[in-house]
């Protein structure tokens, strides 16, 4: 008897070893000093929407490749620069049956800028407790084209951004991971850049709030699947017309973002990826001089490979 309880006392401690360990892939896995990760994806983005002051619809297709580099400065310390880029993300607009112009906008967007610092890990406290800082960085001004003309990918602001991330892998399967943040957007200034000529605009600063919750199933080592579901509350943005004055306020929206990931660890260092996802995107008005524009039928969709690499 006293061998069977030993063999079971030495079963569940090597299960609790088994399990407190974090492996490449994981959602809450993190980079040691001196480890490096690179991760990129590319992405076939569609985009709808109807201006329903204007009785006009629009709907965006295009590439998108997004980039990250990130390296483990400290053992709960890692700091990162993202990248992302658009091809061919062009703008079919409608009015009714009758089609407009397409309008281009490419490029790269504003780079990212970040840090993540690790205060708790599960191997020493009931779950992994991250803090992380974002600075997005406006490179050059930015130009919306419109009915025909071409634009960029960037925005006209800089932007910072607080989160705060709590998780857990709670068994060899199993895992989950909350995140919530506050960004702030700074004012910028924004070229509308159409076919009888441009005009420019100034936002003033606003403030956005997201909360996502993700779940990773791992039933073998080699092969993980991911959901995810964020909301973000966009804040109310207030800009003006420079060459008419006009003042106009875009209202504070609440979207929803849905995403699927599945992973397959070709190597020790190499993961290959499948993403998909959707959003469900609120109705919301811009008032311009007391008359409203609402934005309806907002929608968009993506899918997509990627891959993940560590060294």
């Amino acid at each position: 008897m006293k061998k069977v309880i030993v063999v079971a006392a030495a079963l569940m401690a090597s299960t609790v070893q088994a399990s407190s360990g974090l492996d490449f892939g994981d959602l809450n896995f993190f980079l040691k000093s001196g480890q490096f990760n690179i991760t990129s994806n590319v992405s076939v983005l569609n985009t709808e929407v109807e201006d329903e002051g204007t009785s006009t619809q629009s709907e965006t297709n295009g590439y998108i490749f997004d980039n990250r580099f990130t390296v483990g400065v400290l053992d709960n310390l890692n700091v990162f620069v993202g990248l992302d880029y658009a091809y061919d993300n062009k703008t079919q607009e409608f009015l009714g049956a009758v089609k407009g112009n397409r309008s281009t906008n490419d490029g790269i967007s504003n780079p990212a800028l970040g840090a993540n610092y690790r205060l708790m890990k599960q191997s020493d406290a009931a779950v992994n407790l991250d803090f992380g800082a974002v600075a997005r960085v406006r490179i050059m001004d930015a130009e919306i084209g419109t009915e025909g003309t071409d634009g960029q990918y960037n925005t006209g602001n800089h932007s910072i951004e607080l989160n705060s991330s709590v998780g857990r892998k709670w068994n060899e399967a199993n895992e989950f991971r909350l995140t919530a943040s506050v960004t702030q957007q700074l004012d910028g200034e924004i070229e509308d850049s159409g076919p009888a000529g441009s005009v420019d605009f100034e936002t003033d600063p606003s403030t956005d709030i997201s909360l996502t919750a993700a779940y990773q199933y791992r039933p073998v080592q080699e092969f993980m699947m991911a959901v995810a579901v964020k909301a973000t509350r966009i804040g109310e943005v207030d800009f003006v017309n420079k060459t008419t004055d006009d003042e106009s306020t875009a209202e504070a929206h609440l979207d929803f973002d849905f995403t699927f990931t599945a992973k397959y660890l070709i190597t020790e260092t190499i993961i290959g990826k499948f993403n998909y996802g959707m959003s469900r995107l609120a109705e919301y008005n811009i008032e311009t001089n007391g008359t409203d524009s609402e934005q309806a039928n907002r929608h968009a969709n993506f899918y997509g490979i990627g891959i993940d690499l560590l060294f």
